[in-house]
């Protein structure tokens, strides 16, 4: 983690990744206004894809503001940490949970869309919610919760 941070921290390369992020939250955006979602699929494609555009921003400003702000590491105990503490768990576990749902049933959709694969599509589906079901089983030890350094548990817990 340490070796790939060398790379997208590099002031560059995170400003070009920062507006990358930014391009995909408005081109999204603006494509909704375009067309009117009909079809189960298109709304699909619709309501995951505006899930993504708030996780995105959300995402990006915890991570920046606490980097930059708080001054923590942003690794695994800064993600897991509102998964593992009351009442923040509440938040967090949908939070993760449909920002991973939301990337397979985005590309499921545009799959169905694209090929009219419906076997496919599913399979997609049902492999990104069964990954986003194990990510959160992972991060917060089968729920049996995790403990975090101090300064992670001290930061989610003065959130609530």
């Amino acid at each position: 983690m340490d070796q790939f941070r060398r790379v997208y921290r590099h002031p560059v390369v995170e400003t070009f990744l920062l507006l990358v992020v930014l391009f995909q939250i408005v081109s999204g955006i603006r494509l909704i206004y375009k067309r009117h979602a009909q079809t189960v699929a298109e709304k699909i494609q619709v309501y995951s894809g505006l899930y993504l555009s708030f996780f995105l921003i959300a995402h990006v400003g915890a991570v920046l503001s606490a980097r930059y702000i708080e001054h923590l590491d942003t690794n695994f105990y800064f993600a897991a940490a509102g998964l593992n503490y009351y009442p923040a768990t509440f938040i967090f576990i949908p939070y993760y949970f449909l920002a991973v749902a939301s990337i397979s049933l985005h590309v499921s959709a545009i799959h169905y869309l694209k090929t009219k694969s419906q076997v496919m599509a599913v399979s997609i589906a049902i492999i990104g919610l069964s990954t986003s079901f194990v990510l959160i089983v992972a991060f917060t030890n089968s729920f049996q919760w995790f403990d975090m350094p101090i300064p992670y548990e001290k930061f989610i817990r003065s959130l609530f």
